[in-house]
This record gives structure tokens, C-alpha cells and sequence, in this order.
């Protein structure tokens, strides 16, 4: 297997590890243990280290501009990293720009939904293969939505 020296992790609050702690009411991330949330466990069996930019309520567009932006400034470090990717609940990205009520009486929920997970299914289609082609090998699961990525996944010996 390959030796890596960073565990590159970006996601919603699955990946972030909420709910892996105990309450901390004094803190936007309640409830996150670090040395509980699976990136932290993989970087220590890896023995590379940590790199987590996962984020409580995250939406599929930040996690693909945040990530493209970690592989910008770090494109030295591409070579020796694995990237995790937990792709968000999809309507997270269109929340806030949708009249939901005026949809729903146009019974176009459907049609926004389809076309929605279709344009994010492409963002991370392009996003896992410009980290390819900068060096970096990708792991990426579904915490919320079923995407449907065509891109082949890294294959462990």
C-alpha cells in the first residue's frame, strides 16, 4: 500500500466527526471528538498526518471550492496525499436561493431536485479527477445524498 503523509478530509458534519463527542455547549461544534471522527482514526493506521476541513451543515459547493482551494495552496503535497470526500445533502446548495412554496405549487420539485443532483454530481466528477491529475489519490462516500459518481474510486491492494 502506498505511504502517504496527509489525510486530507472535507465534508459535512459527518466528516467533521459531530457526534462523536460529548456536549461541549461552549462551541459552534458541540458534540465533535476529534480523536473519535474516522479521519483522525485513518490518519493514525496511515500513520500520515491529518488535514480535516469538514464543516456542521456544509453544502456539496463548499466542499468542492474549499477543496480545489486546499489543492491550489498545496499542489506540493498532492503527490502524498489521500483525499476523503463525504458528499452533503444536495438541496444544502440550493436552500437559500429557491422559492420553495412557489415550486412546490408548480409541482417542479422534481424537476429542481434531478437537475440539481445532476449538476453536483459533475462538480464532483471534475473535482476527483483534477485532484488525479494533480497527484492525489481520492476516497469518496455518500453521507447524505445517493450520487451516482462514475469516476472510479481508489482501489486498495
Amino acid at each position: 500500500m502506498k505511504k502517504y503523509k496527509y489525510l486530507f478530509a472535507n465534508g459535512c458534519s459527518f466528516v467533521l466527526g459531530r457526534s462523536t463527542g460529548t456536549i461541549d455547549t461552549g462551541d459552534n461544534n458541540a458534540y465533535v471528538s476529534i480523536e473519535h471522527r474516522f479521519s483522525d482514526i485513518l490518519a493514525k493506521k496511515l500513520g500520515c498526518l491529518e488535514v480535516n476541513l469538514g464543516e456542521g451543515n456544509s453544502s456539496n459547493n463548499r466542499i468542492v471550492r474549499s477543496t480545489y482551494e486546499w489543492v491550489q495552496k498545496n499542489s506540493d503535497k498532492c503527490k502524498d496525499t489521500l483525499v476523503v470526500l463525504g458528499t452533503s445533502a444536495f438541496m444544502r446548495n440550493i436552500k437559500e436561493h429557491v422559492n420553495w412554496k412557489e415550486i412546490v405549487k408548480q409541482n417542479a420539485v422534481n424537476v429542481i431536485e434531478n437537475l440539481e443532483m445532476k449538476n453536483q454530481t459533475i462538480a464532483f466528477e471534475l473535482l476527483i479527477h483534477y485532484l488525479k491529475s494533480n497527484g492525489c489519490d481520492v476516497i469518496y462516500f455518500n453521507s447524505f445524498d445517493n450520487f451516482d459518481l462514475s469516476t472510479t474510486q481508489l482501489k486498495f491492494d
